[in-house]
């Protein structure tokens, strides 16, 4: 809101206009937690700011009191309120030593306007650790080395690799774990470490971050946490580092800033001798004219020792030790020249007499210009991949020599100097150069009438490529589609087109073509030729099929089972009557139905097992001229006593009596069994078990109550 000012007597003087705006302030802790910890773990900042430089803050919380706030912030209590004071806005220094473990809300006002913030720090008693994740990492010249740290309940630690005193270089870095995985990934560059003016070049840390806090040789400080050291004097090293081991040490301070106050784990990075180039590492391979991105997961790149002109021209190599050279993504091979990376395209055959022409990236020789760009670069994968731009003064029809090679400018790679001979690494591979073909084979001359009708031909083109197709016949069709080219034997790649040809009449002549649209002034010659309908092949008609649900059914002694069958009419659609056979003989008919062609149901049948004998009896299904066999198993019931009988009795006797005895009564004998059995037992003895009719003394007496109860039973039936 804006204000004007005038005299008091509303005269015309001196007018003034201001604006009032209200005050806006934020406020955030560094450090999402901290700990409660004697040490550096238990300190932060509170970062404050607003668009007004200068104004009394005061500081509150519902979880501390006044007295906590004031040892937090390491400040006075203002007397009489619940707040501590600070001033201005920017960073605060904070420490939270000795507090509970807990989540703290902090609200930050300003004391004289109504703007105010809320900053939330969460406390801990957990230890804070900072360890390498091994106890070496081994990178060798020339490459990209690794080094991991955890990180443990804090997002930052201190790093120093090697010692300034033991081998002449050392760095420091802060390292700080941006995406909050508990761990930093540091990738260094062993061409660049202690070699560039700036070390933070050296240094990177995918998803984190990481910053040279100090970097030194024996001759002085080069890199402090501003970036380079502008003395006038260069203090880095004149070459790469050299293999050797380098101790390396981590903590959670860097207090004394070229050093490590409180190292928590040391290990090593031990530095090896760089790979030499094996002679055969290298190899040709190419891509569609028209891929932009061959580093996309649609890019189609395919090994090969021939290249169709305006096709893309890939040389892979295992670089041995050059990946650390390669520091950008659309670097230029002759950029590195001074590094000792080149590349040369020779020419093979040649007059007598002559010399071959050669096509180099060193740029400053007699040769002729050779652009290469690099594509990609994989040192886990070792693989470097470059393009090769060829010119039009490259010929085709000719044979091509690539050699990649480290020369004698590399600084892992020097001659002595008393050497005459060149000391150079090389690695070569072979090519020939086509001209672009495309010709359709002669298959392609009958096309069999159908909805996807097919006409093959062959060309060199490099698979992946596009290539346009047509099927013309003046009055009656044209069809076109997109052909993708395959890979095929020795170049000899090959493409389909596909053509809807449906009902077209048999004999028919038509035109086939195919056009290559990809090269840049050099495609192909459209391939045409003269084509006829011919009669298609016949699909064989469906038949009937039929097969049981299940290959076993088990079932137990007694029991019944559902037994399926499921039946698929053939072309001439069915209706019928299908029979179930077990043993061979029916045991049931269900009805299909009328099915339509390739129409389907599944039938039904319940088998009963009461009369069946354990184990396994066969089944079997007929419908027209299919059939189907499954299995029914036949399972014993559970047994409820055993073969010596059992309290209820067994075949020899039981409570009721047996085949010698019932409840009646007989010669044999009664309602307590007969001298086969009794109440318990069997025709081998009793409810003890025993071979006797009873215990010794007992057998004149049961046989005096098997009498008396016989002739009461007599009298009663007399009455």
């Amino acid at each position: 809101m804006s204000y004007r000012s005038v005299t008091e007597d509303g005269s015309d003087g001196s007018q003034h206009t201001f604006d009032v705006r209200e005050q806006s302030l934020t406020a955030e802790f560094d450090d999402s937690s901290v700990t409660n910890l004697e040490g550096t773990s238990s300190e932060t900042t509170l970062n404050i700011d607003s668009p007004r430089a200068s104004f009394p803050v005061h500081i509150s919380s519902e979880d501390l009191d006044t007295e906590e706030l004031a040892d937090v912030f390491d400040t006075d209590v203002h007397e009489d309120d619940d707040y501590v004071v600070l001033q201005d806005r920017g960073q605060k220094d904070a420490d939270f030593q000795d507090l509970e473990a807990g989540e703290y809300n902090i609200t930050v006002e300003a004391g004289d306007t109504t703007a105010s913030a809320n900053a939330m720090i969460e406390v801990t008693d957990e230890e804070v650790t900072a360890e390498f994740s091994q106890g070496s990492f081994n990178p060798t010249q020339g490459n990209v080395g690794e080094i991991t740290v955890d990180l443990k309940n804090t997002e930052t630690g201190y790093v120093r690799v090697g010692d300034v005193e033991d081998v002449n270089y050392q760095t420091l870095l802060k390292v700080t774990d941006d995406n909050e995985d508990g761990e930093v990934t540091l990738e260094m560059d062993t061409h660049l470490a202690g070699n560039v003016n700036d070390e933070n070049e050296a240094w990177s840390a995918e998803d984190d971050s990481v910053t040279v806090i100090d970097a030194r040789t024996g001759d002085g400080q080069y890199t402090d946490e501003n970036g380079a050291v502008n003395d006038g004097e260069d203090h880095e090293l004149d070459s790469p580092l050299t293999a050797d081991d380098y101790e390396i040490a981590v903590g959670l301070d860097d207090t004394s800033d070229d050093e490590i106050d409180d190292e928590t784990d040391t290990a090593f990075l031990t530095i090896g001798e760089r790979n030499a180039l094996d002679e055969d590492s290298a190899s040709t391979w190419t891509a569609p004219a028209a891929d932009d991105d061959l580093t996309s997961d649609e890019a189609v790149i395919t090994e090969t020792d021939y290249i169709a002109e305006d096709d893309q021209l890939l040389v892979t190599v295992d670089a041995g030790s050059t990946y650390a050279l390669f520091e950008d993504d659309d670097e230029v091979l002759s950029d590195l020249e001074e590094d000792g990376l080149r590349m040369e395209l020779i020419e093979q055959d040649v007059p007598a007499n002559s010399d071959p022409t050669v096509w180099s990236t060193d740029h400053d020789s007699d040769n002729e210009d050779l652009a290469v760009d690099l594509v990609n670069t994989s040192e886990s994968n070792g693989e470097l991949v470059l393009g090769v731009n060829l010119g039009d003064d490259v010929e085709t029809g000719e044979d091509y020599t690539v050699n990649f090679s480290v020369t004698e400018n590399n600084p892992y790679l020097s001659n002595d100097d008393d050497s005459t001979v060149e000391n150079v690494e090389t690695a070569s591979t072979e090519f020939t150069y086509e001209e672009r073909t495309l010709e359709w084979d002669d298959s392609a001359t009958e096309v069999a009438v159908g909805s996807e009708a097919e006409a093959s031909g062959t060309t060199n083109v490099a698979p992946g490529t596009e290539v346009f197709t047509r099927a013309r016949a003046s009055g009656l069709f044209t069809e076109s589609s997109t052909a993708v080219v395959e890979a095929g034997e020795n170049g000899d790649n090959t493409f389909t087109g596909t053509f809807d040809l449906e009902g077209e009449p048999v004999d028919t002549e038509f035109d086939l073509t195919a056009q290559d649209n990809n090269a840049d002034g050099n495609a192909a010659d459209d391939a045409s030729i003269t084509s006829t309908l011919v009669e298609g092949d016949t699909p064989p008609e469906a038949e009937t099929e039929v097969s049981f649900g299940e290959d076993s059914y088990p079932v137990t002694q007694g029991n019944s089972t559902d037994v399926t069958v499921d039946v698929t009419a053939g072309a001439d659609g069915l209706d019928t009557d299908v029979a179930l056979l077990l043993n061979g003989e029916e045991v049931g008919t269900q009805s299909t139905g009328a099915l339509d062609a390739e129409g389907s149901t599944s039938l039904t049948y319940t088998v009963d097992a009461s009369d069946l004998e354990t184990g396994d009896h066969d089944l079997e299904v007929n419908v027209d001229n299919a059939s189907d066999s499954a299995t029914l198993t036949v399972e014993e019931p559970e047994q409820k006593g055993d073969e010596s009988g059992d309290e209820s009795g067994d075949e020899s006797g039981d409570e009721s009596g047996d085949e010698s005895g019932d409840e009646s009564g007989d010669e044999s004998g009664d309602e307590s069994g007969d001298e086969s059995g009794d109440e318990s037992g069997d025709e081998s003895g009793d409810e003890s078990g025993d071979s006797s009719d009873g215990q010794p003394g007992f057998g004149i007496a049961v046989a005096i109550v098997s009498l008396l109860g016989a002739a009461m039973l007599a009298l009663r039936k007399r009455e």
